[in-house]
């Protein structure tokens, strides 16, 4: 149960990160090119977290 609510933890850490990231109108092309590698980045660690996730589920 804890290694399975830890994931959980850094999953929602993960999409908050996603949340925050979203490329706001008023900022310059470059910070929002920036923001999409970012985010690249940061979905790149949540798909790496599903099969963890899926593991930890299914062994319960």
């Amino acid at each position: 149960m804890g290694a399975r609510a830890e994931t959980l933890r850094l999953l929602g850490k993960a999409l908050s990160g996603l949340e925050l990231l979203r490329p706001h109108p008023g900022l310059p092309k470059r910070l929002s090119v920036l923001q999409k590698t970012a985010r690249g980045r940061l979905r790149g660690r949540v798909a790496a977290l599903l099969p963890l996730v899926t593991t930890l589920t299914w062994r319960r």
